[in-house]
Formats: C-alpha cells, structure tokens, sequence
C-alpha cells in the first residue's frame, strides 16, 4: 500500500505506557495521654517515617514509546527519566493539650517539630519539605448528641539556601543536556483549617 506523504510526516505519538515503581515507606507511630486533672488533659507523640527508601524515582519508557517523524530527528525511542530524591527519614514530635474549660466547652493546644525530607541538594519547588515547625488552636462544644469543633493551625517551613542542588530539569526527548534548576532560597509556610 502506497503511503501518503502528507501524512508520513506528521509527527506523532507511538505507545502510552512506562515503568515506574513508586516505593513507600515504613511508618511507626506512638503517643501517651496523660490525665493531668479532672480537666487538663495532655498528650505527646513521635513518628517516624522511613522516606530514606525513596533514593530516586525512574520512569522507564525503553521500548514502550516512540516518538516519530520529530522535524530534524525523524524516529526518537524515549528512554528513562530519572528523579533524584535522595530522601531522608522524617522524625516529628508533638504535644498537645485539651483543657475543659465549662459544661461542654474545651479549649485545644498544641506544637509540633517535623525533620524535612529532603536535604538541601534535592530541594526544588516541586520538593519543597524542610524542617518545620508547627502550631495549633482549638476548641470544641458538646450539644446534647452533636459536638461542634472549630480549629487552626499555622506551620512554617526553616528557610533553606541551597548552592548544591543536584535537581535537573527532566528532558525526555534530551536527558544527557540537562540543566540544574534546584538553587536558590526556599521560604514556605501554611495555613490549616477545620470546622
């Protein structure tokens, strides 16, 4: 069959699919509640997470996707992207308090201190997790069989100034030509809220 010109040199998309194995990590956690006084209750907690698993992420496209007909090229078969994570275990802490304060109405505190999981060299804007830290306010009312609970929390972020950034912009049509995009001053924080 004769193939028609026009349409052999339209560039297209040849297969869908890739291999990409998403590790996770083991999780541990424990807390102890202490009952200071008939209304002061206070708690503590730790967690750990081993995100220590996740060294880099592969997308593997090798013989599953081709591009064709790439204006100066011709055929590109896509290969493996590679993501650096290098991540790291996370630690946090936590305290917190729950106060009676009258007939149904309670009053909540609490802080936390959470290690990053990632060090300075594979933090990027997709990336963002430093060590942070993390305060709440809150307060709850029992109405006959219903309990109303209103809640708010601020976390920040420990500025990071990273100059060894490892993070590459993923090319897959050019991995080898790469740039580094992680550098620079990394300022987060957040807002958490519940009714």
């Amino acid at each position: 069959q004769e193939r028609d010109p026009a349409k052999s040199e339209l560039f297209v998309v040849e297969g869908d699919s890739a291999k990409f194995e998403l590790p996770f990590p083991l999780m541990v956690r424990g807390g102890v509640l202490w009952q200071a006084t008939d209304k002061i209750k206070i708690e503590g907690a730790v967690n750990f997470e081993n995100w220590s698993i996740q060294e880099k992420l592969i997308v593997d496209s090798t013989g599953r996707m081709t591009l064709r007909n790439v204006p100066g090229i011709g055929d590109y078969e896509l290969g493996q992207l590679v993501i650096e994570r290098q991540m790291l275990d996370v630690w946090s802490f936590h305290l917190g308090t729950d106060i009676d304060i009258y007939e149904g109405l309670h009053g909540r505190g609490g802080v936390f201190y959470e290690s990053g999981g990632f060090g300075n060299p594979t933090t990027s804007v997709a990336q963002i997790d430093g060590d942070k830290l993390g305060l709440a306010l809150g307060a709850s009312y029992q109405m006959g069989d219903f309990r109303f609970d209103l809640a708010a929390s601020r976390v920040t972020q420990f500025t990071k100034d990273v100059d060894d950034s490892v993070v590459k912009q993923l090319n897959p049509t050019n991995p080898d030509q790469a740039v580094t995009v992680g550098n620079g001053r990394y300022e987060a924080g957040y807002w958490v809220g519940g009714i």
